[in-house]
């Protein structure tokens, strides 16, 4: 139940912000991705578990400050945990992995997965390569849009049974 009801949880957040995107708060505050990434793997570990999956979290810093809107920050991460858990062959490990260059920070994260056939088209609205999966195909189209908005840098790489996605967020304080 508690599985489920975070599910739909992540699910009503992804519709509720594209309902309500124009009516944001648009602030931004500093945020500390170790813990913030940190608390959002803890939110779906049980949710992993159910999917036969479990999270690894590595970084070399206990502080990544980042400028930046924490609602806009949120749904890149869910989606994207969501994702990995969905999609990671069972009995695998998501990698989750914060690293720091010059003022710039990578999210990234990686697992042994199914080729994303068409990179181009993954991040298009209600685009799904395996139909079969639950979702509406909004999740990385929302993602792609909150990066463009704030200039986050979005790379995807895939191949036979792996896919990574690293986000690289400007302008960190460490």
């Amino acid at each position: 139940i508690e599985v489920a009801m975070k599910n739909i949880f992540s699910i009503y957040d992804d519709l509720s912000y594209l309902v309500k995107k124009d009516q944001v708060n648009q602030a931004t505050h500093e945020i500390n991705m170790v813990d913030f990434i940190r608390s959002r793997i803890d939110f779906f570990t049980q949710t992993a578990m159910k999917f036969k999956t479990k999270f690894n979290f590595v970084t070399n810093y206990d502080e990544i400050v980042l400028d930046f809107n924490e609602i806009k920050l949120q749904r890149i991460v869910d989606n994207n945990l969501t994702n990995a858990i969905k999609y990671t062959l069972p009995n695998q490990v998501i990698n989750v992995t914060l690293k720091v260059y010059n003022e710039n920070c990578d999210l990234i994260i990686e697992s042994r997965s199914i080729q994303i056939l068409d990179p181009q088209k993954i991040f298009e609205e209600y685009y799904r390569e395996e139909v079969s999966k639950d979702g509406f195909g909004l999740g990385l189209n929302l993602v792609k849009r909150i990066c463009s908005e704030e200039n986050v840098g979005i790379k995807l790489e895939s191949g036979e049974n792996w896919a990574s996605f690293t986000y690289t967020f400007k302008g960190i304080k460490k």
